[in-house]
């Protein structure tokens, strides 16, 4: 389980909620064009396996969960861990792919301003519904 945004070229609205049914998203690029900007950014992300990449750092990490479609990367979900710099990742993420992000615990767009509250809520969440391991 995973604090998880949805990152995609997606359309100048401001809701999701005003996106038409035939909407699409602007493609990134190939797969390997995708990863190499996101390494350029992320010099320690392990891309070992072209379709998870996962980048430790100091108490936080990010998954990248790439999603491709004939070929071509339209979006991908990042999987947020840890606190602190992690959700300034993610905005940086955004920004060296030119994206917009999907809250997808709130289904608004990701903005730095409330981020915290959500991923606070989420980890209340987690931590109320994790199977704790018997004493």
């Amino acid at each position: 389980m995973g604090f998880n945004v949805l990152v995609a070229k997606f359309p100048p609205v401001q809701s999701i909620d005003e996106l038409t049914q035939d909407f699409s998203l602007e493609p990134f690029g190939t797969p390997a064009e995708v990863i190499a900007r996101i390494a350029t950014a992320f010099p320690a992300v392990d891309f070992r396996d072209p379709r998870w990449g996962i980048l430790d750092d100091d108490g936080w990490g990010l998954e990248f969960n790439m999603g491709t479609k004939d070929g071509v990367c339209e979006s991908f979900t990042l999987r947020v861990h840890g606190g602190g710099p992690a959700l300034l990742a993610v905005q940086h993420v955004l920004d060296v792919m030119g994206a917009r992000g999907l809250d997808l615990q709130t289904s608004e767009f990701f903005s730095l301003d409330t981020a915290p509250a959500s991923f606070a809520a989420w980890l209340d969440f987690r931590d109320r519904t994790s199977v704790k391991k018997p004493s």
